[in-house]
């Protein structure tokens, strides 16, 4: 799901992301990146990921972004909202 969804390409979506939001999804993408090559092979050990320093620190980075993101809150899926930016 993440890499149909990021990264995204700011330049077709101006003005929809303040940097503060832009920062904390390009740190979590880059966390991703890290945790997705921590391995040299696909392993099934989901204690063994989920202990990782890697897994440990991409977890804190969903975390934050949730956090900046949900400042702002959802737009309706339903209704055409102009940016608050």
């Amino acid at each position: 799901m993440i890499d149909d969804w990021l990264p995204l390409d700011y330049d077709k979506v101006p003005n929809v992301f303040i940097e503060q939001e832009k920062r904390a999804i390009e740190e979590f993408i880059k966390l991703f990146e890290t945790v997705s090559n921590a391995t040299d092979e696909d392993i099934w050990e989901v204690n063994w990921f989920k202990s990782s320093d890697e897994w440990i620190r991409l977890s804190a980075a969903a975390r934050n972004a949730l956090s900046v993101l949900f400042e702002r809150g959802r737009f309706s899926e339903e209704i055409e909202e102009a940016s608050l930016i």
